[in-house]
């Protein structure tokens, strides 16, 4: 019997430094926007191009007015500013109203009621994208705001590499407790699985991540593929997204927003929980046999390892500590924050997991009012 668990720690200890390469070629490659777009570059030799910025709203009276006035200051002007009130029971459409008074790029729409078989949010970015006059779609969620010249960064980058789709992770404030034991487990199970620039240079579906908050598109590409009428009942709708391009033999891009994108996901570390918990298991394929492996190899081997082999159990937490601080240099989080928190981020992963695992069982997950299956 011990000799059966030294090789599954083996195995666990072998997956984290598989982990840990991963995690170095993102810190040796940065995958930054800003780091990839050189400062003098002109996106394209003519005049810029029409963008359409299309954002889903739907009780986001807390945030709406962040990302407004952040888009008013990009240098990039040429743009419209589309906002859908998707059933909103709060000040949401009031506070779009006042600003479209005083601002012509900005449009209020009212979101139509939400069909049999979609979910509430790709409704909603459809219903944008089929109002959308922009020769490149932005999707951006009401809680980010941008800064510097992300608009244009962006763009330059999506069409020097002549990309249907550019996703950004926003880098994270984190400010209270209960962030900081939820939010960076994102991060943290993102950049130790997936070489991000692996999403561009190889079409495997697999090999694909998206992030919701942030999507720059070819407005040509997207209207030929309809991508969220495509993915209209999938909860991870971005991730989906990406697999479709690549199946359709596109270029897509997935890079972290440091210093250009910022959101501010969760406030509390139930929101953190119900949040990252609806996304969790279809990250995984929707695969419970998946998450349940990854559950053994990185949190239940280890933790029994302690007790039966000390030794073994300290090299893993030695190649789990650099993956922490590779990890928080790369997203630009507190390196000692996230070393201190680690085991907690362990206990919260293991919370997401299991409620992830039931909700799928009882069909019991909601968001924002509506059930999301």
């Amino acid at each position: 019997m011990d000799f059966i668990f030294e090789i599954l720690i083996c195995f666990s200890i072998g997956f984290a430094g598989l982990r840990l390469l991963v995690t170095i070629y993102n810190l040796f490659t940065y995958p930054v926007l800003e780091s990839r777009v050189r400062e003098n570059s002109s996106p394209l030799s003519f005049d810029l191009p029409f963008l359409s910025i299309l954002i889903p709203a739907r009780n986001e009276e807390q945030y709406i007015s962040n990302v407004i006035q952040s888009l008013q200051k990009q240098s990039y002007k040429n743009y419209e500013l589309i906002i859908l009130d998707d059933n909103s029971t709060d000040e949401t459409a009031n506070i779009i109203s006042e600003y479209s008074k005083f601002n012509t790029k900005i449009k209020l729409v009212e979101g139509k009621p939400l069909p049999e078989g979609w979910l509430g949010k790709n409704w909603a970015c459809h219903q944008l994208s089929q109002i959308a006059d922009g020769e490149f779609m932005l999707f951006l969620d009401a809680d980010v705001t941008i800064e510097g010249n992300a608009i244009y960064k962006a763009l330059t980058l999506v069409s020097q590499e002549r990309l249907t789709l550019l996703s950004l992770f926003p880098e994270q404030k984190i400010i209270s407790l209960g962030e900081k034991l939820t939010v960076p487990i994102m991060h943290y199970l993102l950049l130790s699985l997936l070489p991000l620039d692996f999403v561009f240079y190889f079409q495997a579906p697999s090999l694909s991540a998206a992030n919701g908050q942030f999507m720059f598109f070819n407005s040509e590409h997207y209207r030929k593929e309809r991508f969220h009428e495509r993915c209209k009942a999938e909860i991870v709708e971005d991730i989906k997204i990406m697999q479709i391009l690549k199946a359709e033999g596109l270029k897509g891009r997935t890079l972290l927003g440091n210093k250009l994108a910022y959101c501010r996901m969760y406030h509390t570390y139930i929101e953190g929980v119900n949040g990252f918990s609806k996304n969790l298991l279809s990250g995984f394929g929707s695969s419970k046999i998946g998450l349940s492996i990854f559950m053994l190899i990185v949190v239940f081997i280890p933790a029994y390892s302690i007790f039966k082999a000390p030794d073994l159990a300290f090299i893993y937490f030695c190649i789990a500590l650099l993956i922490r601080i590779c990890i928080s240099i790369v997203s630009r989080q507190s390196v000692i924050e996230n070393i201190i928190f680690h085991h907690a981020h362990i206990m919260t992963f293991v919370i997401l997991s299991f409620k992830s695992i039931k909700n799928s069982y009882t069909k019991s997950l909601e968001w924002k009012g509506r059930k999301l299956g």
